[in-house]
């Protein structure tokens, strides 16, 4: 048994921002089973995702690329650190036995690697949570200062909710029918009585209504029957803000046709008649916030078509119709959009999970000059934004469906981040949500894993 040095924060290299950045993430060559040692244990595992799983899930290959010598993973990898430990052979190449990053410019990747990166997280703890979560929301659903968490169960048509007891665990999960396979869900006080309520998208792809549903909270995480009605088509994304000025708060759904549905509320948990929006082909993920500071949300508009790779901006009327939508290039079919401050000049800026993650700096009256790119672990589906470190600048966590974690930039506060950082979070996460579960201080982190039926959730260290 071989045991590597201590990391440093200083291993962990800064990315370029450009869109043409490489990842450079920190790894120690050899330790393909990312224990933080190299042994017998890691010839098996190499072994074992040749013949038994699949290289491209695995978060960092470069770490089984034991001895860098063909750009690709093989057999010669196990025997070469068999070799190194019971017959005397080479140690594996840089970089081995301390962090660093890899030399050799091929196709093997390396997207996460926990013992070369700070530690943010403690290890991942997974609740059940349906047959398939597919999305997530937080919020305080019973009124005890505790965050809760209410969860789309696409298969069976209903939302999973979990009420937190503040220390960062769950109880389990009580299902409520939420209408036909919902793929968002969204927290707010609907009728003014104080208590939060929950609007879910209906996607109904095996048929049902297409639309959204009503749940109205009860102040002690129950909830009342779903009211289901029609509105847009297929919706996948939901969000809550109050765009007439009226007290009430309205509900913009972004859908599969490429429209956003509005309808403004009646402040009783109705709404009104569906107004479309156009906003590209797929409108995937619709994310609301003052972007032009004329103090009337505005609509940030994730398309995740190839045809236009665009986050849309919709400024609002401040009457609840918003302006002709205007198209900012993400290249990469964004996925999801999130709307925050990033680089402290109080304008709302963007960022957006597809193809990597894309800041988009925001000027202050609803324009976006730029985009830049920050290279993600492979299959990036959904972002948030949060001060996951505790230095108090937000940081971008993107879950990444195909590589099984998700990738924590931190943010210098100025705007641009530092390379990412994978962190195990359950298989295929889905959807992610950022907050204080356990009332530490600092944001956690929630993601919905679809294919297990469970919410796993990263706890913060800091």
């Amino acid at each position: 048994m071989r045991r590597l040095f201590t990391w440093s924060l200083a291993a962990i290299a800064i990315i370029l921002v450009s869109p043409a950045a490489v990842l450079g993430t920190s790894f120690v060559r050899g330790d393909a089973n990312v224990d933080g040692m190299v042994d017998l244990s890691d010839a098996v595992t190499v072994l074992g995702v040749l013949f038994l799983g699949t290289p491209g899930t695995v978060p960092c290959q470069d770490a089984l690329d034991a001895d860098d010598s063909s750009g690709q993973l093989e057999i010669t990898d196990a025997v070469y650190l068999l070799q190194f430990l019971f017959s005397g052979g080479s140690p594996p190449p840089a970089p081995y036995p301390d962090c660093g990053l890899d030399p050799t410019a091929d196709g093997v990747t390396c997207y996460g690697y926990p013992p070369c990166a700070a530690r943010l997280f403690a290890p991942p703890t997974s609740y059940r949570a349906g047959d398939g979560p597919v999305a997530l929301a937080q919020g305080d659903l019973d009124g005890d200062g505790a965050l809760d968490l209410a969860v789309a169960d696409s298969p069976r048509g209903a939302a999973s909710i979990l009420l937190g007891r503040g220390d960062g665990t769950f109880a389990r999960a009580v299902s409520y029918p939420a209408g036909a396979e919902p793929g968002a869900v969204a927290l707010g006080d609907l009728n003014g009585d104080g208590a939060l309520d929950l609007v879910a998208a209906n996607r109904a792809f095996r048929g049902g209504t297409q639309g959204f549903s009503v749940l109205l909270g009860q102040g002690d995480g129950t909830f009342s029957g779903a009211a289901t009605r029609a509105a847009g088509s297929r919706p996948e994304s939901a969000a809550l803000g109050d765009l007439d000025r009226d007290g009430a708060l309205d509900l913009a759904l972004a859908g599969g046709s490429g429209a956003v549905s509005v309808l403004l509320g009646r402040g009783d948990g109705t709404f009104g008649d569906a107004r479309d929006h156009r906003a590209g082909v797929h409108a995937r993920s619709a994310a609301l916030g003052d972007l032009d500071r004329d103090g009337v949300p505005d609509l940030a508009v994730a398309d995740v078509s190839s045809v236009t790779e665009s986050v849309w901006i919709l400024l609002g009327l401040g009457d609840g119709d918003f302006a002709e939508a205007v198209a900012y290039p993400a290249p990469g079919n964004p996925f999801a959009v999130a709307v925050a401050d990033l680089d402290g000049d109080v304008a709302l800026d963007l960022a957006v999970a597809g193809g990597g993650a894309w800041v988009l700096l925001g000027r202050g009256d609803g324009t976006f000059p730029r985009a830049d790119r920050y290279p993600t672990g492979p299959g990036p589906v959904d972002v948030a934004v949060a001060d996951v470190s505790g230095d108090g600048t937000p940081d971008l966590a993107v879950a990444s469906l195909a590589s099984s974690t998700v990738s924590v930039l931190l943010g210098r506060g100025d705007g641009t981040f530092v390379d990412a950082v994978g962190y195990v979070a359950g298989e295929r996460p889905d959807s992610i949500a950022a907050g204080d579960l356990n009332a530490d201080g600092t944001a956690d982190l929630a993601v919905t894993n679809a294919i297990r039926g469970t919410v796993s959730l990263l706890l913060s260290v800091r």
